[in-house]
């Protein structure tokens, strides 16, 4: 995950469109962009200049991209309510505790299927992701943010993947076994991710 450093809103095609920057040290000339529900969020060389922003995101590739960002202001609003019948509070866990809750999680549904290596790393654009050839499982560190509701949630969803690789019938019939509403749960995940957005804490999604 990422903490946003600097805000700036620049005009795209007459559009106010709010940048949310992180200056990363490890880039020398390469951009890594995401397209948040309403933002953009880049990670760009430490010396790169508002001017080159602002030039960059008004190029034809670029404007295409932001368009979505515009369309979603407008759910604004109606994602904020959401949010807040849902009462979602992010969580103040460390990594460590995050570990010791999926821990528990994995050892309640082992009998049902394997018990896995487990890992937490930042991972491209998902809470949890399966490796059957390696027996590992691997959970994004943002979910240390979310209720311990959702971690069980994520880690019984990656635990049928150890047995049943993609979403398919068989694997929704089990998801369905211990979360008949499993539907909007997934759901509510996207909710989970807007919250931290609005907290500037951006999940990885290298595109």
């Amino acid at each position: 995950m990422w903490k946003v450093e600097r805000k700036i809103t620049i005009k795209v095609d007459d559009k106010d469109i709010l940048v949310k920057i992180y200056y990363d040290n490890r880039l020398k000339t390469s951009w890594k962009k995401q397209r948040l529900i309403d933002s953009v969020f880049l990670r760009v060389p430490p010396d790169t200049s508002d001017e080159e922003i602002t030039k960059r995101l008004n190029t034809p590739f670029y404007k295409e991209w932001v368009k979505q960002v515009e369309k979603n202001k407008k759910l604004i609003s109606k994602w904020d309510n959401y949010l807040e019948q849902l009462e979602f509070k992010l969580q103040n866990r460390t990594e460590e505790e995050l570990r010791e809750i999926i821990e528990k999680y994995v050892a309640k549904y082992e009998d049902e299927f394997i018990r896995p290596k487990i890992s937490i790393r930042s991972i491209n654009g998902v809470w949890g992701r399966c490796s059957k050839t390696k027996d590992k499982l691997t959970f994004a560190p943002d979910m240390k943010y979310i209720s311990e509701e959702y971690i069980e949630f994520i880690v019984y969803h990656e635990m049928i993947h150890t047995y049943c690789l993609n979403h398919n019938p068989p694997f929704y019939r089990k998801m369905a076994e211990r979360y008949p509403n499993w539907k909007e749960m997934e759901s509510n995940l996207r909710m989970w991710e807007y919250l931290l957005e609005k907290n500037d804490i951006i999940t990885i999604t290298e595109k």
